[in-house]
């Protein structure tokens, strides 16, 4: 009797525990995926930027990350983008710069990934071609 009982309470522990790990596994699927946008234009008018962030919304989740540069003039200066952050420890963490194409209409994206360890508290988004930076950030 002593025997079915534990084999009865191991394998119920056993389902409870394979319940909570896959419920754990699809985190996208459970908690709904947002979706925010940054953009600018530096002083001269002639790069325009954009970052569009996709996560949950949670400050050390994993978010994917489109940024794009769109070239408005062609003046043989290159756009460039990054993003930076401010952590939740309150370390800044600056981000590679990324350099776009260049010339008039030319629009440049990359798709990629970001996750901060130390938990996201503030997220911008830099860019310039030739004058000063432009920039916008999150949360608003």
């Amino acid at each position: 009797m002593f025997k079915k009982s534990s084999l009865a309470v191991a394998t119920a522990g056993a389902c409870f525990m394979l319940l909570g790990v896959t419920s754990a596994i699809p985190a996208h699927a459970a908690t709904p995926r947002k979706s925010w946008s940054m953009q600018c234009t530096d002083g001269p008018n002639t790069v325009y930027i954009t970052a569009t962030i996709v996560g949950s919304g949670a400050p050390t989740a994993r978010y994917g990350v489109v940024l794009t540069t769109f070239d408005k003039k062609d003046d043989n200066f290159a756009p460039y983008i990054r993003l930076k952050s401010l952590n939740k420890d309150g370390s800044i963490t600056n981000y590679p710069w990324r350099k776009g194409g260049q010339g008039k209409n030319v629009l440049t994206r990359w798709d990629t990934t970001l996750q901060q360890p130390k938990g996201l508290k503030i997220l911008w988004v830099e860019g310039y071609a030739q004058g000063p930076r432009c920039t916008d950030y999150l949360p608003k």
